[in-house]
């Protein structure tokens, strides 16, 4: 080969050799450069899927306290209402507050929420007083914050319960005491003293601890004119209100004045507390020890990093734990809270503890009890015996439940376990599907040393059918309104020449009750009651009314008051209720007028010029008519609910009476003028002679008088 060509070759393997070490180095970056990005997308993505998730929470009133709950993210730390980071996720809120911060930590990166709780109410309604007249109680209460959901009557020892808060007395009555309650469940009484005694009565907010003001409520009478209130016996002011707030413990000077003398009384304040508990904390081989006192001597709680409030003054770690807070509150509602880490001994060998607070430690060298002594030429040191291993039982549930709850046994990763006198297992859990008692859990350590604790399970509750679930309705409806519902076997109807289907589906069933129950309570409690002794009022469900009939009313056919109704129309169904219900009603005015129908000389003037039942079926005449809105249209002409009310007055006000019932708010036809409003007054001036909280009552709720 010529020389110039052997130095091209050479020329070109030196070219060669670079390219390749280059294309090496490449290929390696590349490679280095992928994997780099990728560790940056897993950590990126990493980031981006974290967040702070608020699980479900009691959103509805209530007069307990409501735990907050973070959902578990792997190495975050937790911190609420801007106290120090911990481990633990959950938060007990045991009164209202705005802008409660939430915060989580994960990674160095914090993540923030804030919400408000509103819907805590431990304070019972305020009852104002109570008067009598023409045998008419009626109670002046309010709720400032959850409002009154019903009022309780005990008259001459028996329980009326109702949404109203006038109740009518019988000329004999007695024994009068009153129950308010409110939605959250707090409950406020008007004792039996009040109406027999003419001394000053009050009530106060509470009379257990609290770190609140009390509300202190001088209780009126109708010849009470003013009112006082002093720290001072000399002080005397009387004012239009009756309530004051108490701000600070000591003798409070309450006075009355009347048309012809001064009623007075002193009372003692002593509740209120505003002082945190003293507290303290032990720690030694693991286990804490809560050290605490309060001036109220009464029983304190204590909460572990977040849950709930509970007795446990005591805690033993299997871990090492850091920030780890332990909330002491006392029964006024003061809380003192202690932050501290644990760090376990490396070793239990050797006897070494770890103590706070200058504990010394304690001596473990067990005290020899043989008296049988050593052989010349045997030495025998006593042993140390392996501790037991300590732990902790969790359960998934603890409220009522129809799951299965899980028990969880927490313990040190090595020890073994052995539910129920079964095999020693590393698995540290065990599902349980039914009651258990004496339910024998051991834990056995490296060692051989053996801890066992006895449990029992008692809230697992089995879930009840659909048919029992509509007894329960059926049972409620009775005790509330005192009138029975019947389906299924043993119930039968005559109508229209054809028997009715009885109803056997209990989803059916279950779906008509339900909406039965929800429409009861635009009802006075009291309403149905009226009907005892007068032909009765009691509910038949069933399958199919012959004639495509919805709903009848059993006294056309018969002298006794049922109500069929047809459930497949679930849509219709609260309408019917109340449209039948008041042939009932009508059915009764009668016969407290002696059978003389009290509408019989003032309805048919209510009518358009010329109409005569039976109308036609077209809506002339009803809110529907297009000629409503022509210039001129008289309102009066504005008279029938729907064209089906033109077929009798009957119908006709039953139709008006289910409208007022059924509507959710004021319809323009319900104004002076208009016929419809002007039948509802001429309807309403009787069922007042029967129901006298008819005023108050839903079916005058749209009525323009």
């Amino acid at each position: 080969m010529p020389n110039d060509q052997l130095m091209e070759e050479i020329d070109f393997q030196e070219k060669k050799k670079k390219t390749g070490k280059k294309k090496i180095f490449i290929i390696l970056m590349s490679i280095l450069g992928v994997a780099i990005l990728g560790i940056g997308i897993i950590f990126i993505f990493t980031r981006m899927s974290v967040q702070l998730e608020l699980l479900e929470y009691d959103t509805s009133w209530t007069n307990e306290s409501i735990l907050l709950t973070v959902k578990k993210v792997d190495h975050a730390l937790y911190s609420f209402n801007k106290e120090e980071y911990s481990t633990s996720n959950t938060y007990e809120v045991d009164k209202n507050v705005k802008n409660l911060s939430i915060r989580m930590k994960v990674y160095g990166k914090e993540y923030q929420k804030e919400l408000s709780i509103s819907n805590i109410d431990k304070e019972p309604p305020i009852i104002n007083g109570a008067s009598i007249k023409d045998q008419i109680l009626q109670i002046d209460a309010m709720d400032a914050l959850s409002d009154i959901k019903e009022y309780v009557y005990v008259v001459d020892g028996i329980e009326h319960i109702s949404k109203e808060n006038t109740f009518q007395l019988e000329s004999d009555t007695k024994d009068i005491e009153i129950q308010v309650i409110d939605h959250a469940g707090n409950r406020a009484t008007l004792p039996k003293s009040y109406f027999e005694s003419d001394d000053l009565t009050y009530t106060l907010s509470t009379e257990l601890w609290t770190n609140q003001n009390i509300t202190l409520t001088i209780l009126k009478k109708p010849d009470y004119l003013g009112y006082s209130f002093s720290y001072d016996s000399e002080q005397v002011e009387y004012k239009d209100e009756n309530s004051f707030e108490i701000s600070e413990n000591g003798t409070i000077y309450l006075s009355v004045k009347t048309n012809g003398q001064e009623l007075k009384k002193s009372i003692e304040i002593k509740n209120i507390d505003r002082e945190k508990p003293k507290a303290s904390y032990q720690i030694q081989n693991g286990v804490v020890k809560i050290s605490a006192t309060d001036n109220s001597n009464d029983t304190l709680l204590y909460s572990w990093n977040g849950g709930k409030y509970g007795s446990t003054s005591e805690k033993s770690y299997q871990k090492d734990a850091k920030k780890q807070i332990v909330r002491v509150k006392d029964c006024a509602g003061n809380i003192t809270t202690i932050t501290f880490d644990i760090t376990l001994p490396k070793s239990t060998s050797t006897g070494s503890n770890q103590t706070t607070n200058n504990q010394k430690p304690t001596d473990k060298t067990p005290t020899p009890t043989s008296t049988t002594k050593p052989s010349p030429t045997e030495t025998k040191k006593p042993t140390t015996p392996s501790p037991k291993p300590t732990f902790e039982v969790q359960y998934s549930e603890t409220g009522t439940t129809t799951n299965p709850v899980t028990i969880t046994i927490i313990t040190d990763d090595s020890n073994l376990v052995s539910f129920q006198g079964g095999e020693w297992t590393s698995n540290k859990s065990i599902v349980i599907s039914s009651n258990v008692d004496h339910y024998n859990i051991r834990v056995k350590n490296k060692d051989g040393a053996i801890s066992e604790k006895t449990i029992q399970i008692t809230n697992i509750v089995k879930e009840k059918t659909t048919r029992e679930k509509n007894q329960d309705m059926i049972g409620q409806i009775q005790a509330t309104y005192g009138f029975n519902i019947s389906y299924g076997d043993g119930t039968y109807c005559y109508y229209a020449g054809s028997s009715c289907t009885p109803l056997y589906d209990e989803e059916k069933a279950n779906q008509a009750l339900t909406k039965i129950t929800n429409l009861l309570k635009n009802f006075p409690t009291d309403f149905f009651r009226k009907f005892q002794g007068n032909n009765g009022y009691r509910m038949i469900l069933f399958d199919d009314i012959p004639g495509n009939t919805q709903g009848v009313t059993s006294y056309e056919i018969g002298n006794d008051n049922q109500l069929f109704l047809d459930v497949n129309n679930d849509m219709l169904l609260e309408r019917v209720v109340y449209h039948e219900t008041w042939h009932f009603m009508e059915q009764l005015i009668l016969i407290k007028n002696n059978y003389n129908n009290p509408f019989d000389g003032n309805w048919d003037h209510l009518n358009p010029a010329g109409f005569t039942y039976p109308g036609d079926s077209s809506n002339t005449y009803t809110p529907y008519d297009s000629n409503r809105y022509n210039p001129g249209y008289p309102k009066g002409n504005t008279a029938f609910i729907s064209a089906y009310g033109k077929t009798s007055a009957r119908e006709d006000r039953a139709e008006i009476f289910a409208d007022l019932m059924f509507r959710g708010y004021k319809q323009n036809y319900m104004q002076t003028g208009y016929g419809i409003n002007e039948k509802a007054k001429v309807m309403m001036q009787e069922v007042r002679k029967i129901w006298p909280n008819s005023p108050s009552a839903t079916w005058e709720k749209y009525i323009t008088w």
